[in-house]
């Protein structure tokens, strides 16, 4: 029997090995993977190439980086192990009857309150009252005396609109009231009925700290976060991390920590769905090699020629970027596009700096073509405005459609002499590839005299140098490798767009978000792919850029809790006060574009976005704004202003380091020659554009 269950565990074993042997490994885009674990800094190229050769610096420098962030790690770790406490909210329901007043008990032990209301409520009314013909509620806070008779101070009332239609919202408000020098005081939250019925509201109250040198740690971590990004010494996505656990240390030391489903609660999981799902679908895409093909389809259409064929590579690069992500897009385009220009002897650093500009040109057309727009188009506030799919994309086309048409001939005027003058190491790995190129088949040979026979004689359809050879060696290389997969591709985006197009109509798909949507279409050709691992596909997922974005989101919530963007949100609407009324918008828009921009060529766009987004909420609240164009100027900075820097977008870096690779270098300053005249021209086309809208709207619907 020993002998019986030892032999029948190694056959067992032996068989189970022979299965996990057989079974095909999955096929996994090792360029893709590569270029993702290698991350695309430009600006630590340079550093490192310009102090390599003194090994004693860098040795310095590492050293105190190590020690920097040691130091950090040990600040983070004493406070949140050693500061435990939580900030309080304590919840209750109150009725609001007509014409009664209900008083509910609170203990401040700051100036500030914050009151936070849910149920049948108005959002917008709530939040413009003055467009409100009534109102359901009212809510101040008081300092009465302990038998609640005599009221020693009090705030203004907050008046609620309510809606019996509406869904389960939620308002909320920050009161500042000081406590009176009263012995034997007691601070209440005063609600009112207003209506003619009565109401039930859940009501959160939470004592909050907030002073100018709260505002000044809050906006210290924001440059911090700014200097050392800029300086790329240290990776973005762990200076990120590690500044988010800096600002809730920060809140613990004053005793307002949030606990971790808080936290979790800052993140926009709709944003992170949206762009994991649409990573997935890209990389499934390019397996099936419809990318590939598509940049010999641009070389066959342009018959070969220079410019002709840059021209069809930017339309290329923005229409897909504008449906299926810059980033992504500049990841699969790029290696096929080097290898393309090598092959006519285009200049390779000149054409990708092209394609980078038009990728944040397109990209800027919808919710899905970049990852700012999908943080600004998935924000609440955005979705509780109306901004969906289609609105978003009819609002962008106009600007970005001009600014492309203008744009390729100012890139004509700047690259018309370098373009064709390819650098010695292209000419030489041209050189190479000519002398180890394979003769070409008979048959071959007879299709291409056969084509060029029927060549019409027409000047201006004169092929290039090479033309014919040139394309069936493409075609050869370059093939749709899975047809079958490439449908089913085609089925999922078919899926995916139908669902974003029906949720713009109000009241069918409501569901149909944009976050959820992708995900859904990725696991639709997960599913129909029918892999037996997803080690490939989830291995070339970017989770630095989702850990970075979600740190963000942390980030920009507890700075708001410091009061930051509260504090930043007086002061504008200080400022505006002093325009015209109808003339706010307007310099609201132009702060928001040019302001977005210019910080853009400085430091990531993501950064940028996130902090300007929450802004512009806080300025159009307080001064009774419309939401959606401060929307469209936001995204219109943010990628258009992506061309003024190499470092200003992920899709820049991601093709500079595609590209570093292959061993051409695109260096800042000629990227800055380029992309900034580039950058301040579709920056005025836009401005004009939303100039004009506002200026139609304002006529269309006089206040």
């Amino acid at each position: 029997l020993k002998y019986f269950c030892i032999n029948s565990v190694t056959i067992v074993l032996g068989v189970c090995k022979m299965q996990i042997l057989s079974e095909p490994t999955p096929v996994i885009n090792s360029h893709h993977i590569e270029t993702r674990i290698l991350r695309p800094r430009a600006w630590e190229d340079w550093f490192e190439d310009t102090h390599r050769h003194n090994g004693r610096c860098w040795h310095i420098i590492d050293i105190i980086k190590l020690c920097v962030l040691l130091a950090v790690w040990i600040y983070i770790t004493i406070v949140l192990v050693s500061c435990s406490t939580e900030s309080k909210v304590t919840k209750t329901v109150v009725t609001a009857m007509p014409e009664e007043i209900v008083l509910s008990k609170v203990t401040l032990s700051h100036d500030y309150l914050r009151i936070t209301l849910r149920g049948p409520i108005d959002v917008h009314l709530t939040t413009y009252p003055q467009r409100a013909k009534s109102f359901g509620a009212g809510v101040r806070v008081e300092y009465r005396d302990s038998s609640l008779s005599v009221v020693y101070r009090r705030t203004d009332m907050w008046n609620i609109a309510l809606n019996p239609k509406a869904k389960y919202n939620k308002v909320t408000k920050f009161f500042k009231i000081t406590a009176p020098k009263v012995k034997d005081i007691q601070a209440v939250v005063s609600v009112e009925g207003k209506g003619d019925e009565p109401v039930g509201l859940l009501m959160e109250m939470e004592a909050r700290t907030m002073s100018d040198m709260l505002v000044l740690y809050a906006g210290l971590l924001i440059i911090l976060l700014y200097l050392v990004i800029i300086t790329g010494v240290i990776d973005r996505t762990l200076v990120a991390l590690l500044i988010s656990a800096i600002s809730i240390a920060t809140l613990s030391i004053l005793k307002d920590r949030p606990n971790l489903i808080t936290i979790v609660s800052f993140i926009n999981f709709e944003t992170l769905m949206l762009l994991f799902g649409h990573m997935a679908i890209v990389d499934l895409m390019a397996t099936s090699g419809v990318f590939d093909y598509l940049v010999v389809l641009a070389y066959r259409v342009s018959m070969g020629r220079p410019w002709p064929l840059v021209f069809f590579l930017s339309m290329l690069t923005a229409f897909l970027s504008a449906f299926l992500n810059s980033d992504n897009i500049a990841l699969v385009l790029t290696p096929v596009t080097i290898r393309l220009c090598e092959t006519t002897a285009l200049q390779t650093e000149a054409v990708l700096i092209v394609m980078a500009i038009y990728g944040n040109l397109g990209g800027a057309l919808t919710p899905l073509g970049n990852p700012t727009n999908a943080i600004v188009s998935n924000h609440p506030v955005a979705v509780a405005n109306g901004v969906n799919f289609v609105n978003y994309t009819a609002r962008m086309l106009p600007g970005v459609f001009v600014s492309m048409l203008v744009v390729f001939p100012l890139l004509y005027l700047m690259l018309r002499k370098d373009m064709l003058r390819p650098e010695q190491r292209q000419q030489d790995v041209m050189n190479q590839r000519a002398q180890k190129m394979m003769p070409l088949d008979e048959d071959v040979l007879a299709r291409i005299n056969l084509r060029m026979e029927k060549q019409p004689r027409k000047w201006w359809l004169k092929p290039g140098a090479n033309y014919y050879e040139t394309l069936e060696r493409l075609k050869d290389r370059y093939p749709i490798r899975d047809k079958p997969l490439l449908i089913k591709c085609c089925i999922t985006l078919v899926f995916a767009y139908l669902c974003l197009i029906l949720h713009s109509i109000h009241g069918v798909a409501d569901g149909a978000t944009l976050g959820w949507v992708i995900l859904l279409a990725a696991f639709l050709l997960i599913i129909l792919d029918n892999k037996s691992h997803l080690d490939g596909t989830l291995a070339i997922i970017q989770w630095t850029i989702l850990l970075f974005i979600a740190s963000l989101f942390i980030l920009t919530e507890t700075v708001a809790r410091l009061g930051l963007f509260r504090w930043v949100g007086e002061k504008a609407a200080l400022a505006l006060s002093m325009a015209i009324s109808h003339n706010q918008s307007k310099v609201v828009i132009m702060v928001l574009i040019w302001v977005t921009a210019a910080l853009s060529i400085l430091i990531d766009n993501l950064v940028i976005t996130n902090f300007m987004l929450t802004f512009c909420f806080e300025v159009t609240e307080r001064n009774d704004l419309p939401v959606q164009p401060m929307i469209w100027a936001i995204t219109f900075g943010s990628c258009f202003g992506s061309n003024g820097s190499l470092l200003a977008a992920w899709s820049n870096e991601i093709i500079a380091w595609t590209a570093r690779k292959s061993g051409y270098k695109i260096r800042f300053c000629r990227f800055f020659i380029i992309g900034f005249p580039i950058m301040l021209v579709t920056l005025f086309i836009c401005s004009a554009y939303l100039m004009i809208d506002q200026a139609i709207t304002l006529a269309l619907n006089p206040v």
